[in-house]
């Protein structure tokens, strides 16, 4: 909408950092890229896609030149990107996808608002007289584009692939209402009362969150004992790196950066081993891992004993390495956490 000389350097600036801080959330902005680009103004689509990419190129280019000046450009392709394409977008049925997507939109209280929204840019296109159809087909493109599409995974850790809906749901409801002629959508009342229903369950939700704010890392690792243990310990007190190792509790993962010290292993998540079957299947990562530990010499290993191992020949060479290397720190009330403490030499 917006007629200015730098709209598009803005557009390729904006579109490349929302790439590099969250890949998949790009699909529901493509399609209102496409109309920007194709959209008639002043200048032809050539020079539009040239300033595009060159805006694009203002935050692409410092970061593959910081890589490539630490000699990782192909470190960062291979985790970056491959490895997301890789094993996050599993292929699955249509079924899948929409219970997924269902669980995710009621657990986020999503769903009315998103039903109310697709029905009005519905209704808009139905209208004789409505007014830039093709920007309302465009935001409910944008809409329905979910990056749950890529994973059909649901639950709390995968919420943040609905947050997209607090941009593309508004861009809907402001094009509809916008560019209307229509009496019906374009009274102030009907347009108050479709923004009261659109906007209460968010709006709920809002003060809800707000009155029961906790921090979840105090909550979910400060209180536990098996924490409370390791905080007197030197890796603790002196800070000292590669010598606590969390394995199978992302929430624990939390006590690296409160005691400043380092992880033995690149491999900080473990939720791989539990997800996907064929992951690590000659179990190379694996033993990296234990190569690791083995070579740093790693005092401790706090390990989730619900961890969901789907490969059990994995969870096999785990365990024999713990019971080898590693003996049980008695720890009272930490019935979903071991303490492994490195074996002192005979």
């Amino acid at each position: 909408m917006d007629a200015g000389r730098r709209r598009y350097y803005w557009m390729g600036i904006l579109t490349a950092l929302i790439f590099f801080m969250q890949q998949d959330q790009v699909l529901p902005l493509l399609p209102l890229l496409i109309y920007a680009l194709l959209t008639r103004s002043a200048s032809t689509i050539a020079t539009r896609l040239i300033q595009t990419m060159i805006g694009s190129a203002i935050v692409t280019l410092p970061i593959l030149l910081y890589f490539s000046t630490h000699h990782a450009l192909t470190a960062f392709w291979q985790d970056a990107f491959v490895f997301n394409f890789s094993w996050y977008t599993e292929k699955r049925s249509l079924a899948e996808h929409f219970h997924a997507l269902k669980e995710g939109l009621e657990f986020t209280n999503c769903e009315m608002p998103l039903l109310i929204a697709l029905s009005l840019g519905l209704t808009a296109l139905l209208l004789k007289d409505a007014a830039n159809k093709k920007l309302v087909v465009v935001a409910l493109l944008s809409a329905a584009f979910f990056p749950e599409f890529l994973s059909s995974r649901s639950g709390p850790a995968f919420n943040y692939y609905y947050l997209p809906l607090s941009a593309t749901l508004t861009i809907l409801v402001f094009t509809v209402f916008a560019f209307q002629r229509n009496n019906f959508l374009a009274d102030r009342k009907c347009q108050a009362l479709f923004g009261i229903l659109i906007g209460c369950l968010p709006l709920y939700n809002a003060i809800q969150h707000g009155t029961h704010l906790t921090t979840q890392n105090n909550d979910m690792v400060e209180g536990y004992p098996v924490y409370d243990y390791l905080r007197r310990q030197p890796v603790a007190t002196s800070h000292e790196d590669y010598q606590l190792y969390v394995f199978g509790d992302n929430n624990f993962v939390y006590t690296y950066n409160k005691f400043h010290i380092l992880a033995p292993s690149r491999w900080i998540y473990h939720h791989f081993w539990g997800w996907f079957d064929g992951w690590d299947a000659g179990h190379n990562e694996l033993e990296g891992i234990i190569g690791d530990l083995r070579s740093h010499r790693t005092k401790y290993i706090l390990e989730d004993t619900d961890f969901n191992w789907r490969d059990q020949s994995a969870k096999t060479i785990w365990r024999n390495f713990l019971h080898d290397h590693y003996e049980i720190v008695n720890i009272p009330e930490t019935p979903l956490h071991q303490l492994w403490q490195l074996k002192t030499p005979r």
